[in-house]
């Protein structure tokens, strides 16, 4: 089935309606991102990374857009270019351009191309497709068959993308703001990549967690090679927690800084369900502290004060410890303010906690006080 039949099939407008997205052409985007991811791999030994893959690995309270397609290959970027030369030649009804990076790139193993299309909302859309080329890396994949349902339409072709602890291991490299992480120009994506990596997080048992802390050396070290960076990998997961409590703020209750709270809305008014009404501010902090301790047992980890299986346990217990104070069904906190998670602590207000808010509190922050081991 060639894309215009493919798209006219589907119905972006209709899958919009059922499953209350705002922008009907930002569904058609994520269709055409799975039709054409699986027409590059006909072609290309690739795999699917990045936020394309989320409906893949996670059930959460909303379900989130993508429109561009993030693929990693051993293939160079030269051997990408004739891969896609040879899709435009067969593929009549699409454009595809090159896009020539600006200073102080290019990096040789990263090529980008634009697919433009006649979009049933517009004269023509486009998608990005993203490469990392060069990835010399045993990573896990899954196969995803074809007919695959991702909420509301049917995969055209069989895809291979990132199984479900390397893709937490890759995307939360993007939090490592001002080493490998989201360039200054992308800060507005940190909302999309917390939500990304939470969701991930809650969504591994403490084998795949595991999995994640002992792949994300590896990744990290091919991604600090490919910059040319002179970073080591603990440097990158030391600014991980530092950048993510960073988009935080601390007058009063805990809350989030002025700027990331404009993109924490512009993120789930885009990409979420019901343009995020079930994805609110507590929702979106809880994520960022969930992550900050990810991050901190990861820490431990790479500096060896911690084997991964204990730190996954760790980390598993911690998810739990939050599922167990969210209202059942929904996902929503059940306290009323904030005021457990604002630093700073005392021991006679960790005395007074409940034990499960002690713990977090010692995860969160590295607190100590009674009953609490960090």
């Amino acid at each position: 089935m060639d894309l215009r039949r493919y798209l006219q099939a589907q119905n972006a407008e209709e899958i919009a309606a059922k499953f209350r997205f705002k922008n009907a052409a930002y569904v058609e985007k994520l269709i055409v991102d799975f039709f054409m991811a699986g027409v590059i791999q006909e072609r290309l030994n690739c795999t699917v990374r990045g936020g394309m893959c989320m409906p893949l690995h996670t059930e959460r309270r909303s379900h989130r857009l993508s429109v561009d397609i993030d693929l990693m290959t051993k293939s160079s970027a030269k051997e990408v270019g004739v891969v896609m030369d040879g899709i435009v030649d067969d593929m009549k009804e699409i454009k595809v351009v090159k896009i020539n990076p600006k200073k102080p790139y290019p990096i040789p193993n990263i090529a980008s191309y634009r697919v433009k299309y006649k979009s049933e909302f517009e004269a023509m859309a486009e998608i990005k497709v993203d490469f990392l080329c060069g990835v010399d890396l045993e990573l896990a994949r899954v196969r995803v068959p074809e007919k695959y349902e991702v909420f509301g339409f049917g995969t055209e072709r069989v895809l291979n993308a990132l199984d479900r602890p390397s893709l937490l291991a890759d995307k939360i490299t993007t939090l490592a703001l001002g080493k490998i992480g989201l360039k200054e120009s992308k800060l507005s994506e940190v909302p999309k990549q917390i939500y990304d990596v939470a969701a991930l997080i809650r969504s591994c048992d403490a084998g795949e967690l595991e999995s994640a802390l002992t792949t994300f050396p590896k990744l990290t070290k091919f991604k600090i090679g490919m910059y040319g960076a002179p970073y080591t990998v603990q440097d990158v997961a030391g600014t991980i927690r530092e950048s993510v409590l960073g988009m935080l703020g601390f007058s009063g209750t805990i809350s989030l800084s002025e700027k990331p709270l404009d993109w924490y809305h512009k993120f789930k008014q885009t990409y979420l369900q019901d343009s995020g009404k079930r994805y609110n501010k507590t929702h979106h902090i809880v994520d960022s502290m969930l992550v900050a301790v990810f991050a901190r047992h990861l820490e431990k980890f790479l500096a060896g004060d911690a084997r991964p299986d204990a730190s996954a346990d760790r980390i598993s217990h911690v998810v739990k410890a939050l599922a167990d104070m969210s209202e059942p069904g929904t996902g929503a906190p059940v306290w009323a303010n904030r005021d457990w998670i604002s630093p700073p602590f005392s021991p006679r207000i960790l005395k007074a906690c409940p034990p499960e808010v002690a713990f977090l509190a010692g995860e969160i922050w590295g607190a100590q006080g009674p009953g609490v081991k960090t």
